[in-house]
């Protein structure tokens, strides 16, 4: 992913997810650093977290290049088409990069949004993820969808297409 990509997309994620040194658990695995479950280390070495540890925030922002640039991004392309994922919009890439980064990767249900290339098909199947997990990140949801239709970018308010 070209440098202003791949730092719109990691800003949103750094954002969203927060940085924490202290590992803790979080559905399936201990977390840390930006959400993630291993760390990069300086010579580049990866770990999985693990309690007790400690991660750095050098060590954190390591782990997230490396994970958007190798996983997440080569993921999302791969499941909506390398084509289709090539020809959107820097902002909607983004947007679709932290969906990714939070889920694994692009929900199946969102994939023929996404594929259709339309911004605004795709902000709405983001928005309409807001309720999983009982809700707990609609607010991620609606600023991803908003960032996806070129109305916000990360640190806006996340305010939805329908209330604005």
């Amino acid at each position: 992913m070209p440098a202003a990509r791949q730092n719109l997309a990691t800003d949103l994620i750094k954002q969203r997810e927060g940085y924490i040194e202290k590992p803790a658990y979080d559905v399936n695995a201990y977390r840390a650093g930006y959400g993630s479950d291993t760390v990069t280390r300086a010579d580049g070495s990866v770990e999985r977290v693990k309690p007790g540890m400690s991660v750095s925030r050098e060590d954190a922002e390591r782990d997230l290049q490396r994970r958007v640039n190798t996983e997440f991004v080569p993921k999302a392309a791969a499941k909506v088409g390398e084509e289709n994922w090539a020809r959107l919009p820097e902002n909607t890439r983004a947007a679709l990069t932290s969906v990714a980064y939070n889920y694994g990767n692009i929900p199946n249900r969102i994939v023929s949004a996404v594929q259709s290339g339309n911004p605004e098909t795709i902000a709405r199947a983001i928005e309409s993820l807001a309720g999983d997990n009982k809700g707990v990140n609609a607010g991620r949801r609606m600023q991803e969808a908003n960032i996806a239709r070129g109305t916000a970018f990360p640190g806006s308010q996340a305010v939805p297409a329908f209330a604005a």
